[in-house]
C-alpha cells in the first residue's frame, strides 16, 4: 500500500511540475548540461591525465587550469541556459509580431549570410571536414597568436599585467584591450590551441549575426516597428560591405554590436531618463575594443545632436538633455577607465603617437568613385593603403534616398537632421582633416576608412525612415528614384572605375535596381497585395544581401588567399614540443628563444619567451633599437628574428635557438636535442654566450649613442661601454668591384652614394678577408630592387630588399673575397657593411659579463627578484624593455630606472651585494580602477534613485508631438503587420 501511495504521489508531481514544464526542464537544464558535457568532451578532458609532477609548482598550475577550464564550461553552460530559457519564453509561443521573432530571424539569417560565404570556400566548421581557415593578412601572425596565448595565459595563471611572450616583453593589458577584450572571445577558450581556428571562424560569424540583431532591437526601440522590414533592414547593416571587407579583423566587430544597443540606449535615456543601457553599451564598446570604441563615441555625439534637434526644445530642456548626455557619456566611459586609461597611456609609446594633422585641405577620391563604392560587389582593396572605403549595404538606398528626400510626409526639418548626420560622415570619409581626426589623429597603417561602419549606421537610419514610410510615397516619387539611381550607375560605368569586374558592380546593381523599382512602384500604386509586395521586396532584400555576402567571401579568398589549417599548423606539434622541452630543461626561463625559419611574425603563437613581435602596442623605441641593432622591422610596430648574430643575440639573452636543420659545427651553438613528431623534426641548440636576464654593466652606458651608426658600429660600441672591450666586429673597407655603376662614390666604410643616368643601375662591392672568421653582411637604401652576397663559404645569399637585417655569410678563410651585388632604381646614398667578428674579443667580451649576472630567485611575468654582487658601481643591465610601470626596490628600498639605449631597463647600483625586486603594474591602471570604481558607484546611486522616486511622464516640457506628416512613435503593435510599410 505505501509504495502504491508512494507512486501515485510521484505520478501527481510529474504531472503537476514536471509534464507540464517538461519543455522548458529540457531547454533549461538538459540542454545546458549537454552543453557542458559537450565542452569537456571537445577539450578531450575525459582523456585527459594527470602526469607526473616534479615539484608543487607544476602540479599547482595542473590544478589551476582544469579549474580555469571547469568556470569556463559553466559560464558556456549557464549562457546555455540563459538562452534556452528566453527561447522556451518567446519562441515557443505563439509568434506574434510583439515577440522578438524578428530580432531572432535578424539573428540568424545574419549568420547564415557569413556563413553560406565561409561554406562556399571550404572554412572549417560551416563546410564539413573544412581544411581552409579564416585567417589572411593580420589574422594570420597577429590575431590568431594573440588567441592561442591567451588561452595559455589564462589557464596557466600567469595574470593580465604584463607578457614576455609577445616581442621582447611587454605590457599586457594594453594589447588585451587592443586585440582580446571582446566578450566573445570565452568561446575560443573552450577550443583547443590546434583548432583556435575553427573558434574563430565561429565568433567571426557570430558577431555578424548578433550585429544584425542589435539593430533590429534599435529599430524596434526608436521606430517602434516589428516586422520583416526590421530583418531586411538589419541584414544591410550586418552583412555591408564593411562586414565583408574586414570581418578578419575579429576584435572591431564587438563594436558594430554595441553601436545600435549604445544609440538605443541613447534615445531612452534622452526620452525616459534611462541610464541604464547607454552607460553599459558604451562601456561595453570601449572595453571589447577602444580604438573603433572611440569612433563610436564620436558617432553619439552626432547622435546626440541629431536627437535633440529633432524636437523643438525649450531652453530648459536642452540643458535637460546636455546633462543626461554628459553624466551618461561619462559614466560609461567612466566604467571602461581601468582598461582604457592604462592603455591610452601605453600607446602614447607607440609609432601612432604625436603625429601631426596636416595643415591643407585636401580630397581623398573623386565623388564618382565614392558614390560608386555604394554598388553590388566586391569589398575593395582588403590590406591596401590606397582601398576605398567599403560603404555598400544594399543597392537600395541608390532609390530610396531620392524617394526619401522626395517623400512628404517626412518633414523637411527630419531630412535635415538625417542628411546632415550622413552628410558629416561622407565628408569625414572623402576629407583628409576629419579622416584623421576619425582615426584619433593618426593615418591608419593600411585598411583606411575603418570608420566606415558609422556611415553606414548613419545612411541606415535614413533608410529606415523611408521604408517605413514607403506605402505613402507616389509613383512618381519611385520614378524618381528609379531615374536617380539609373544615372549614377550610368556615370559609375562612363568612369570606368572597375574594369574587368563591370558586370558584378554595374550590370547587378542595375539588375537588382529594376526589380526594386517594380516592387516599389506596385506598392505605391496600391493595386496588389500589399502583404505580397512587401513581402516579396524584403524576400529580394534578403536575396541581394546574402548574395554579395556570398560573392564577397569568394572575392577575398580570390584576391588575398585563406590561409590552409595544414598551413597554419604545420610543424606546431613538434614546435610546441620544444618550447616544453627548453622550459623543462631550463625552468628559471631568465632567457629568450629564437625559431629560424620564422614561420610567425608573433613568439605568442607557441607561448615562449622570444623577441619576434607584430602589435599596434609596440613600443616605437624597442622598435628604433632593434632598427639599429641590425634585426628585421618595419619601422612602426614590428621586430622579426630572421637570423642568429652572435653578438646581438647574446646581449639581448637569445639563449637557445629551434632549427629545421641540423648545423654539424658552430663556433657559438651547441646542439642539444633533437624533437620529433611532426612534420618535419626540431632541432635545439643552446648559445654559450647568451646573456642572463640582468647583468653588471659599466655607467659608461649612459652615453651609448647609435643614431647614426650602422648595426656593428652599434654592438661595437655597446661592448666597448658595458665592459671595456674594443671592437668585438672589425668593419671591413668596401672597394669597387667589376661593372661597377660610374655613379659610385664610396665614402666610409658603411657608406655609399650611387647614382645612374638612366634612372636605375648596378654596383659591385667587395672586400678582402684579413683573417679567418665570420662573416656579416648589412645594406639599407631606398629603391634597392635586389642585393646579393656571396663569399667562400656561401656561394649566393639573397637578402630582403625591405625590411633588412643582418646576414649570416658563415665562416670564411683569410684572404676570402666577399662580393656584394646591388640592384637600384635612382640616385640614391645607402649603408652596406661587411663586417669580421673577432672570436678572441668576442668570447673575451661575453665571458666578462656573464661573470656577474643578476641571479633570480623567484620569478612571474610581472615580479622578478634576485640578487646580484658588485665589486664597484655599475649598472645592473636588463634586457625588459624599458615602460615606466616597472618599479625597482634595492634592499627593500625603492630605486628609480634609466633607459639605455631608450629601450633597456637599467638600475644604477652602488658596491656589494643586493636584492633588487622588480615588479610591474601598467602606468594608469590603478588610477582607472578608482575612476571605474567610482562610476559604477554613481550607476547604482542613479539606479536606486529611479526605482524610488515615480516614473518619468513620456513627454517632457518644451516637447512638441510629432508634426503632420511626421513619422509619430506609436507602441509596439499587438497584430501581425501587413506588410512591410506597416
Amino acid at each position: 500500500m505505501a509504495i502504491k501511495e508512494i507512486y501515485e504521489k510521484a505520478a501527481g508531481i510529474y504531472n503537476q511540475y514536471v509534464k507540464k514544464h517538461l519543455k522548458l526542464i529540457g531547454m533549461v537544464v538538459l540542454l545546458p548540461i549537454a552543453a557542458y558535457l559537450f565542452t569537456l568532451y571537445w577539450s578531450g578532458w575525459f582523456n585527459l591525465k594527470p602526469p607526473e609532477f616534479e615539484d608543487a609548482e607544476a602540479l599547482r598550475t595542473f590544478t589551476r587550469s582544469r579549474l580555469i577550464y571547469q568556470i569556463c564550461s559553466v559560464v558556456f553552460a549557464l549562457l546555455t541556459a540563459l538562452v534556452g530559457y528566453w527561447v522556451v519564453s518567446n519562441v515557443s509561443k505563439k509568434l506574434k509580431p510583439n515577440t522578438h521573432f524578428y530580432t531572432i530571424m535578424s539573428f540568424v539569417l545574419g549568420f547564415l549570410g557569413l556563413g553560406l560565404g565561409y561554406a562556399l570556400v571550404g572554412i572549417a566548421p560551416f563546410y564539413p571536414k573544412g581544411e581552409k581557415t579564416v585567417l589572411l593578412i593580420d589574422m594570420y601572425h597577429q590575431y590568431a597568436p594573440f588567441f592561442i596565448d591567451l588561452k595559455d595565459r589564462l589557464f596557466s595563471g600567469e595574470g593580465f599585467l604584463y607578457s614576455n611572450n609577445v616581442g621582447m616583453g611587454v605590457s599586457y593589458l594594453p594589447q588585451f584591450a587592443y586585440y582580446l577584450a571582446s566578450p566573445f572571445n570565452i568561446i575560443a577558450m573552450l577550443f583547443p590551441k590546434d583548432d583556435m581556428t575553427t573558434a574563430i571562424a565561429l565568433i567571426e560569424v557570430l558577431k555578424a549575426a548578433a550585429s544584425a540583431a542589435a539593430f533590429s532591437l534599435f529599430l524596434r526601440g526608436v521606430f517602434k516597428r516589428n516586422d520583416w522590414s526590421v530583418t531586411a533592414l538589419s541584414l544591410m547593416y550586418a552583412l555591408s560591405a564593411f562586414t565583408i571587407s574586414y570581418i578578419w579583423c575579429i576584435m572591431w566587430f564587438d563594436c558594430l554590436v554595441f553601436l545600435p544597443l549604445a544609440a538605443l540606449g541613447l534615445y531612452k535615456l534622452l526620452k525616459e531618463g534611462k541610464y541604464l543601457l547607454y552607460c553599459v553599451s558604451l562601456a561595453l564598446t570601449l572595453l571589447s575594443n577602444f580604438y573603433l570604441g572611440f569612433m563610436v563615441c564620436l558617432c553619439m555625439i552626432l547622435y546626440f545632436i541629431t536627437l535633440v534637434l529633432q524636437e523643438k526644445l525649450e531652453l530648459k530642456a536642452v540643458a535637460k538633455k546636455c546633462a543626461r548626455f554628459v553624466l551618461g557619456s561619462a559614466i560609461g566611459g567612466g566604467l571602461s577607465a581601468f582598461l582604457v586609461l592604462p592603455t591610452y597611456m601605453a600607446l602614447q609609446l607607440t609609432s601612432s603617437a604625436g603625429e601631426k594633422l596636416p595643415t591643407v585641405w585636401s580630397n581623398q577620391m573623386e565623388l564618382i568613385r565614392l558614390f560608386g563604392q555604394q554598388l553590388f560587389g566586391h569589398p575593395d582593396g582588403v590590406g591596401l593603403d590606397d582601398s576605398f572605403p567599403n560603404i555598400y549595404c544594399g543597392v537600395i538606398i541608390l532609390i530610396l534616398l531620392p524617394v526619401y528626400l522626395a517623400h512628404k510626409r517626412i518633414p523637411l526639418r527630419q531630412k535635415l537632421i538625417d542628411l546632415g548626420f550622413a552628410g558629416v560622415m561622407l565628408a569625414s570619409i572623402n576629407l583628409n582633416i576629419p579622416n584623421l581626426l576619425w582615426h584619433g589623429g593618426h593615418g591608419p597603417n593600411s585598411l583606411p576608412y575603418r570608420f566606415a561602419f558609422v556611415y553606414i549606421f548613419a545612411i541606415m537610419i535614413i533608410i529606415s525612415r523611408a521604408v517605413f514610410a514607403i506605402r505613402e510615397a507616389k509613383p512618381k516619387h519611385v520614378w524618381v528614384g528609379f531615374g536617380s539611381a539609373a544615372l549614377l550607375i550610368l556615370l559609375v560605368e562612363m568612369a570606368k572605375l572597375y574594369g574587368e569586374n563591370d558586370f558584378e558592380h554595374i550590370y547587378l546593381s542595375l539588375f537588382f535596381i529594376v526589380l526594386y523599382a517594380v516592387l516599389l512602384l506596385m506598392l505605391a500604386r496600391k493595386r496588389y497585395s500589399q502583404k505580397t509586395t512587401a513581402s516579396l521586396l524584403a524576400l529580394l532584400l534578403m536575396f541581394e544581401l546574402l548574395s554579395n555576402s556570398i560573392y564577397g567571401v569568394k572575392w577575398v579568398e580570390d584576391n588575398n588567399h585563406y590561409a590552409m589549417k595544414e598551413g597554419f599548423y604545420g610543424n606546431y606539434q613538434a614546435v610546441s614540443h620544444a618550447v616544453s622541452s627548453i622550459e623543462a630543461r631550463d625552468p628559471q626561463a631568465e632567457y629568450r628563444i629564437g625559431q629560424l625559419p620564422n614561420s610567425f611574425l608573433n613568439n605568442a603563437t607557441y607561448s615562449y619567451r622570444g623577441m619576434t613581435s607584430f602589435a599596434s602596442t609596440t613600443p616605437h623605441s624597442t622598435v628604433k633599437l632593434f632598427d639599429k641593432l641590425g634585426y628585421a622591422n618595419n619601422g612602426v610596430n614590428s621586430v622579426i628574428y630572421n637570423s642568429f648574430t652572435p653578438v646581438t643575440d647574446s646581449m639581448v639573452g637569445m639563449k637557445y635557438l629551434m632549427l629545421d636543420s641540423f648545423i654539424p659545427d658552430h663556433p657559438q651553438l651547441k646542439h642539444i636535442e633533437t624533437v620529433e613528431g611532426g612534420q618535419s623534426p626540431v632541432y635545439i641548440y643552446e648559445n654559450r654566450y647568451a646573456l642572463p636576464l640582468g647583468f653588471a654593466a659599466g655607467l659608461q652606458l649612459d652615453s651609448w649613442a647609435w643614431q647614426d651608426q650602422n648595426p656593428f658600429e652599434v654592438a661595437n660600441d655597446f661592448v666597448r661601454l658595458a665592459c671595456g672591450v674594443e671592437n668585438v666586429y672589425d668593419i671591413l673597407q668596401l672597394e669597387a668591384g667589376e661593372n661597377t655603376d660610374s655613379g659610385l662614390e664610396i665614402f666610409s666604410k658603411s657608406g655609399i652614394n650611387v647614382s645612374s643616368e638612366g634612372g636605375s643601375g648596378h654596383v659591385q662591392l667587395k672586400a678582402v678577408l684579413p683573417y679567418t672568421g665570420q662573416v656579416f653582411v648589412y645594406g639599407k637604401m631606398g629603391g634597392t630592387t635586389n642585393f646579393n652576397a656571396s663569399s667562400e663559404a656561401v656561394e649566393n645569399l639573397n637578402i630582403s630588399t625591405g625590411e633588412t637585417y643582418v646576414s649570416d655569410l658563415s665562416t670564411n678563410n683569410e684572404g676570402t673575397e666577399v662580393l656584394l651585388d646591388i640592384d637600384f632604381t635612382y640616385n640614391a646614398q645607402g649603408m652596406y657593411t661587411i663586417a669580421l667578428l673577432n672570436p678572441e674579443r668576442f668570447a673575451q667580451a661575453f665571458e666578462l659579463m656573464q661573470s656577474t649576472p643578476f641571479e633570480i630567485t623567484k620569478a612571474s611575468s610581472s615580479k622578478i627578484t634576485g640578487t646580484i654582487t658588485l665589486e664597484f658601481a655599475q649598472y645592473m643591465l636588463t634586457t625588459i624593455p624599458y615602460d615606466k610601470g616597472w618599479s625597482v626596490k634595492v634592499d627593500s628600498k625603492k630605486a628609480e630606472t634609466t633607459a639605455i639605449g631608450g629601450a633597456f631597463t637599467a638600475i644604477k647600483l652602488t658596491p656589494g651585494t643586493h636584492k633588487v625586486e622588480l615588479s610591474f603594474a601598467p602606468r594608469g591602471f590603478a588610477a582607472g580602477l578608482f575612476v571605474s570604481v567610482l562610476a559604477l558607484g554613481g550607476l547604482l546611486v542613479i539606479l536606486y534613485w529611479q526605482r524610488k522616486k515615480k516614473p518619468e511622464p513620456k513627454a517632457e516640457s518644451g516637447e512638441e508631438t510629432p508634426a503632420e506628416g511626421e513619422t509619430e512613435e506609436v507602441p509596439e503593435l499587438e497584430t501581425e503587420q501587413e506588410d512591410i510599410a506597416d
